[in-house]
């Protein structure tokens, strides 16, 4: 039921306890609350703790029923669609979450997951702008995600050094992939 940064952090110390205990296991959260009308946050709460959850390293995520969540209506859909566009081209089995590669951060204002070196993730929860420290890559392709339209913006490849500015296009929910350039 903890929102914004709190939720994020206990996710991950949660994450952190599991991996130091050497039992490493799948971490799930089946129920996510958040659902205008209803007891625990409103639809961007639940929103946003879906896609914590997907950046966060967490195994499974799906929103709690009506009218505790939003359940599968098609704002869900619309989100889960983009949360699978999204891992389908970034391969979250090789990433880690990993915030501390964000520069210029504000609470709550981004969250990133990434195998440096190779490919990165960034979600937006209501726009804004980031630095990302990269391992030295000199051109990267960037590619924005509209995530409520589940719609792709077409790719840019873009020299950078050790850090890469990332601006939302737009106010609302965006994830932006960043990966290494294939050309030369």
């Amino acid at each position: 039921h903890q929102k914004g940064e709190t939720h994020w952090l206990n996710g991950q110390r949660q994450r952190k306890r599991v991996q130091d205990s050497g039992k490493i296991r799948p971490m799930n959260n089946v129920k996510i609350y958040g659902a205008d009308g209803g007891r625990f946050g409103h639809d961007r709460d639940g929103i946003e703790r879906f896609w914590r959850n997907i950046i966060g390293g967490f195994a499974s995520a799906r929103f709690h029923r009506p009218d505790s969540g939003i359940g599968l209506n098609s704002t869900a859909q619309s989100h889960i669609r983009s949360a699978r566009m999204l891992t389908d081209r970034l391969g979250v089995f090789d990433t880690s979450p990993n915030n501390e590669l964000l520069i210029d951060r504000e609470e709550n204002e981004a969250f990133c997951t990434a195998q440096p070196g190779d490919k990165y993730a960034v979600f937006f929860p209501d726009g804004g702008e980031v630095r990302l420290r990269l391992a030295g890559e000199e051109r990267v392709t960037v590619q924005w995600l509209d995530v409520s339209r589940s719609q792709w913006h077409p790719p840019e490849e873009v020299r950078s050094g050790q850090y890469l500015s990332l601006k939302t296009p737009a106010s609302g929910y965006w994830a932006v992939l960043v990966s290494r350039s294939t050309s030369p």
